[in-house]
């Protein structure tokens, strides 16, 4: 009994000593570097805040230059994906903190795109889309946070506080040619860079380049607004309005499928169904690639076929 004792003394002493080293090494207020992370986070969706983008990260393995924007490929953990980009998206270097342009994206490099939440997307693998408004290269040199910022600057998800030093850069998406401060920040969506960080909840850093997406008031004018999604649709006659667009239309009265042919493209539709089949040779996205399903199923009225409009306004 009494070695019993001794033995559950040494236990109780050793879980003691145990819980007081956790305590002392949690309120250390040691710094961090953060160098060479790039927060392996490749989707980062932050759907709780009213931010209206979002960060997808990734390695570059193919890049394109098309006509009127630019097909950029990244790899990930995830599924990869496909960036249909305009030449109007910003480019920023992470190295430098300087502008460049879609041309400087270059196959093999770490970027980080900014993506708008509400773009819409292939259900191809990897998906594709036209929605990203901007890139980090080299996003691996520190680390990127996309979020929206409080009064104490302190980012939504309570993990990372901003402290402004005389070095911090701070621009807006727009270019504005204005001395930027504190309150620019506060209640804005913003894509902060920084290197090091405390060991503190939240994480506290002085970032050394801050870019304002979206300030407050257009935040908060954004989600008050009730317009979204208030497009009208209605039937309208499929066979008249394709042909002006240079559609072949024909009826398989077999199969009650119409066929619509255009050069390289083929629409097939189904009466009665929502579904419908779409496929074209061409590398490039077109607006009928991003329609999972028709708004309205296809129907007949007076002896011609009727579709709802947003169909042809994607053709």
């Amino acid at each position: 009994m009494k070695r019993m004792n001794t033995l559950n003394n040494i236990i109780c002493a050793l879980l003691l000593a145990a819980t007081m080293s956790v305590t002392a090494f949690a309120a250390e207020p040691a710094v961090i570097p953060q160098g060479g992370t790039d927060a392996s986070v490749t989707t980062e969706s932050k759907e709780d805040n009213n931010a209206k983008n979002m960060l997808v990260s990734g390695t570059v393995t193919d890049v394109q230059a098309n006509k009127d924007y630019t097909t950029i490929t990244i790899s990930n953990d995830d599924m990869g994906m496909v960036f249909h980009a305009d030449p109007t998206a910003f480019v920023i270097d992470k190295k430098t903190n300087k502008y460049l342009t879609v041309a400087d994206i270059k196959t093999g490099m770490r970027i980080t795109a900014v993506l708008d939440k509400m773009s819409p997307m292939t259900l191809s693998l990897p998906p594709q889309t036209s929605g990203a408004i901007g890139f980090v290269i080299n996003s691996d040199q520190g680390s990127v946070d996309l979020s929206v910022y409080n009064e104490e600057l302190v980012n939504f998800e309570n993990t990372l506080k901003l402290n402004l030093g005389t070095e911090t850069q701070i621009a807006d998406i727009n270019g504005t040619k204005k001395l930027f401060g504190a309150d620019d920040l506060k209640g804005s969506e913003c894509l902060v860079f920084y290197t090091v960080s405390t060991r503190s909840i939240p994480a506290q850093t002085t970032p050394e380049f801050v870019l304002i997406l979206n300030t407050a008031e257009e935040l908060t004018t954004a989600q008050d607004s009730s317009i979204v999604g208030t497009e009208t649709i209605s039937y309208v006659p499929l066979r008249t309005l394709a042909e002006e667009k240079g559609y072949q239309v024909t009826w398989d009265s077999a199969a009650k499928q119409i066929v619509l042919t255009k050069d390289d493209i083929k629409a097939v539709l189904t009466l009665g169904s929502t579904a419908f089949d779409f496929e074209h040779l061409t590398k490039d996205m077109k607006p009928l690639d991003l329609m999972e399903k028709l708004d309205l199923a296809v129907k007949l009225e007076n002896g011609s076929a009727m579709v709802p409009n947003t169909f042809i306004e994607a053709l």
